[in-house]
């Protein structure tokens, strides 16, 4: 109904597919061990993400990849790349 895949609650989607990615998990990315120190990070940097409620905040995957990609220095863009 409505489009919406009826999927049993023993077989979840596997985790590379997922959107939103939880605060542990860019922490890693990042290479951030200290919460406090990522959040100040977060607010600093202006990292994307969603506040879900008071306590929890969740990061776009693709948001999160544009903003790495934005800050990378020495990025190459792949149009230029593939003209040359």
């Amino acid at each position: 109904m409505f489009g919406i895949v009826n999927m049993p609650t023993n077989q979840r989607a596997p985790r590379s597919e997922a959107p939103f990615l939880k605060s542990d998990q860019v922490m890693a990315m990042l290479g951030y061990s200290d919460r406090s120190s990522f959040w100040q990070a977060v607010r600093r940097s202006g990292i994307p993400y969603v506040r879900v409620n008071a306590r929890r905040c969740i990061f776009d995957h693709a948001q999160l990849m544009a903003w790495i990609q934005r800050r990378s220095v020495g990025a190459v863009e792949l149009k230029a790349a593939s003209a040359a």
